[in-house]
């Protein structure tokens, strides 16, 4: 049997508040960033991901696909500063 699940504006505003803290923790544990070592970084952990059809990812593979978020963000924000949409180059690292 499925259930519907709501995403709720309470569910998504926490969900962007976690993203963004883990995105500064991710960004300042990293240092130098690449567009190239981001899409690295998803490839492997896309691989990791076990869950196959429908049902709720384990926990292991929701973490995975976590960290796939952030690196995919990052490569995005890296080449929105690229090609300048409103961010210096300057403030690409």
């Amino acid at each position: 049997m499925r259930a519907t699940v709501m995403l709720t504006p309470a569910l998504i505003e926490s969900t962007v508040r976690a993203f963004r803290a883990d995105l500064e923790t991710h960004l300042a544990k990293s240092g130098q960033v690449s567009i190239s070592g981001e899409v690295q970084l998803c490839r492997e952990m896309l691989r990791g991901v076990s869950h196959r059809g429908d049902g709720v990812l384990p926990a292991k593979d929701e973490t995975l696909m976590w960290g796939l978020a952030l690196s995919a963000v990052v490569a995005v924000m890296i080449g929105q500063a690229v090609h300048g949409i409103g961010i210096s180059k300057s403030d690409v690292n």
